[in-house]
């Protein structure tokens, strides 16, 4: 029996864009996961405070997601307070989908290279590859680290083809390469600050929740 995959992918979706969007549903289909959980952040503890409230957030991943039904937004993160550190949620996810999905579940833990290339500073690293596989999204024109302990890391758990994700628990780094899409939530924000639209950027139904809200300086 195939092995099942669930894919984990988190951030602080402020605000989620067609770039999260697209890679979601390229992930879902080149990875065939049996589920996909969007894990909204409270706080990255190597990122600034978000510029949109939890609440927020929350209610533009739920407009932007809510034509996906086999994505589940997963609110852990935002009910916990303090910050959001992946190895905690991983271990409570754990634990629970040997009742909810099947005891030999194995997680994907999804990120962009940028974030792959300060993983060794992410809170108990070791123990996160003992939970999960990495996934990185890995886009033309950027590059991961050459040398150093995550190159070290790659060199040793690179897997070949998502056969070796379902074939063991934990512990290998698939690249996966997506679409290029030069969209970021940084851009959009900063477009917004200086009074320019983000329509097409964001779903509508985000772009207006914006426009409803004033967030990050819309008028």
């Amino acid at each position: 029996m195939a092995k099942k995959l669930v894919g984990i992918f988190g951030g602080s979706f402020d605000p989620v864009h067609h770039g999260h969007l697209r890679s979601m549903v390229e992930l879902d289909e080149a990875l065939s996961l049996d589920q996909l959980r969007l894990m909204p952040n409270r706080q990255s503890p190597l990122k600034d405070q978000p510029g949109a409230s939890s609440e927020q957030r929350l209610a533009m991943l739920q407009l932007a997601t809510k034509h996906q039904p086999n994505w589940l937004i997963d609110e852990r993160e935002l009910q916990r307070s303090g910050p959001s550190y992946t190895v905690d949620s991983l271990l409570e996810l754990k634990a629970e989908l040997k009742q909810e999905i099947a005891s030999d579940a194995h997680l994907c833990l999804i990120m962009g290279s940028d974030a792959f290339a300060a993983f060794d500073r992410w809170q108990q690293w070791q123990t996160i590859l003992e939970l999960a596989h990495l996934v990185i999204m890995a886009r033309p024109g950027e590059h991961l680290p050459e040398q150093g302990a995550v190159a070290d890391l790659l060199s040793e758990r690179k897997a070949g083809s998502v056969s070796e994700l379902t074939g063991n628990t934990a512990g290998r780094i698939l690249l996966q390469k997506l679409t290029p899409m030069r969209v970021s939530a940084t851009e959009i924000r900063q477009r917004l600050q200086a009074g320019h639209s983000i329509r097409y950027l964001v779903p509508d139904s985000v772009w207006e929740y914006v426009c409803k809200h004033r967030l990050y300086g819309a008028v």
